[in-house]
């Protein structure tokens, strides 16, 4: 998926993946410029099995501050002290998905123990209890309230798996 944080990609310390590719089931390696990683997606039916980085060497103690500092960031700005699934939109072309959700007054609505966090409103966190269809139903809401009041598609960063509103997700 391409994850990232802080203007990084992974795909921007990736050397090469060990992939599997579909339908043909063949086990190859690619070298990073073969894959065309996009914001939170890369290219082809692949599934990748291992990768190899190429890191910047830190000393312990280095890693360690900037470990702190990024957790002191996301502490500030984001719901870490409550299990989620992490942001469950992408950000739309210059428009950030948690602003927007902001925006349209959405923070702490809430199905089951499903809440649309009130500290970064692109994070459902589990309050108790919360179901995975208490998030989808979180996630039809603010998926419709944003087209309808903003006119944006929002598109989700996360990947669904099973059924859910009568539809199969695999």
């Amino acid at each position: 998926m391409n994850a990232g944080a802080y203007e990084s990609n992974i795909s921007d310390f990736l050397m090469r993946l060990r992939v599997i590719e579909l339908p043909s089931l063949v086990l190859t390696w690619l070298d990073q410029g073969a894959i065309d990683f996009e914001y939170r997606q890369s290219s082809g039916r692949l599934v990748f099995l291992w990768a190899e980085f190429l890191l910047q060497p830190s000393s312990p103690e280095e890693c360690r501050r900037i470990i702190a500092d990024t957790l002191a960031k996301r502490g500030k700005s984001q719901p870490i002290d409550k299990l989620s699934a992490g942001c469950i939109f992408k950000n739309p072309p210059k428009k950030h998905a948690g602003a927007l959700i902001e925006s349209l007054g959405l923070k702490g609505l809430a199905s089951g123990g499903a809440e649309v966090s009130d500290i970064h409103a692109n994070f459902i966190v589990n309050t108790g209890g919360a179901t995975a269809d208490n998030v989808y139903e979180l996630i039809q809401i603010i998926k419709k309230a944003a087209k309808l009041h903003a006119g944006v598609d929002l598109e989700l960063e996360v990947v669904l798996k099973g059924e859910f509103g009568g539809k199969m997700y695999l």
